[in-house]
């Protein structure tokens, strides 16, 4: 009689392993929600640094359209990005999602069009904001910027400010380089009038 017990005792501690090493759904690294992260719609508030209104725009991510962001030259914008997820799926905070991983996220914004050369944004955040024990690289996230407009336009330029969202695979995050997978790529129009 001992000996059986020990038999099923041991087949069922085996079994028990097996079961945990094989359930479906089980994230060792707790990524589970970063696995769906959806961004439906971002909210971009630009406050100037010198002279000049507070800028608040939105864009709707899945139809591609955003209000007309007007700077102006000579001006520096500190700027946050909201990202919103209003899916009645799946609601959920992106942007806390973000700030939660900074190491594995990032925003890269690339001016295109007329703006090119007139139009600089830096990202004023770096991954330590979010993560105090953070180890290894610092390397920017890109919720909060500097939006830096040259003084120097001679003619009303207009284009686009590019935003991706880029996911690295943990410790291949690499400053303005694009990630395993872009999770949101938007090019918002921007005008820079001549004063």
């Amino acid at each position: 009689m001992p000996r059986q017990f020990f038999l099923l005792r041991s087949a069922g501690i085996v079994f028990s392993l097996l079961l945990l090493l094989l359930a479906p759904g089980c994230d060792s690294s707790g990524n589970e929600e970063e696995a769906d992260l959806e961004v439906t719609d971002l909210v971009l508030t630009l406050v100037p640094q010198n002279f000049g209104n507070p800028i608040m725009a939105t864009f709707d991510v899945a139809a591609g359209e955003g209000e007309m962001l007007e700077l102006l030259p000579g001006v520096v914008y500190a700027g946050t990005l909201e990202l919103r997820n209003a899916s009645a799926a799946d609601p959920g905070n992106p942007t806390e999602t973000v700030e939660r991983n900074p190491e594995i996220y990032q925003l890269i914004y690339e001016p295109a069009g007329n703006v090119v050369g007139a139009l600089r944004v830096d990202a004023a955040d770096k991954e330590s904001e979010y993560l105090p024990q953070q180890e290894g690289d610092d390397n920017p996230v890109g919720l909060r910027t500097f939006v830096s407009v040259s003084d120097g336009v001679t003619a009303t330029a207009q284009g686009a400010l590019r935003i991706r969202l880029s996911r690295y695979a943990e410790g291949s995050k690499v400053p303005g380089g694009l990630g395993q997978e872009t999770l949101m790529d938007v090019t918002w129009p921007v005008i820079i009038p001549f004063l």
